[in-house]
């Protein structure tokens, strides 16, 4: 599982991000059922994904 430090970031970007956790876990970590339970193997992805998901969000708000 991952590191206490790593699930906070995980969890703060989800927060951030205003990501389904449930539809999230589904998609992107098979078994996960809580951010608790993705494997080390996996954070890498899924914080690239989340980033990705949050710069998109500010080049939208700033081009508005």
């Amino acid at each position: 599982p991952l590191t206490d430090q790593q699930a906070t970031v995980i969890k703060d970007l989800i927060r951030e991000t205003g990501t389904d956790t449930q539809r999230f876990l589904a998609t992107m970590v098979s078994g996960a059922k809580s951010v608790d339970e993705i494997g080390m193997i996996d954070f890498n992805r899924i914080y690239n994904a989340l980033l990705s998901k949050r710069n998109k969000a500010k080049s939208e708000e700033s081009n508005v």
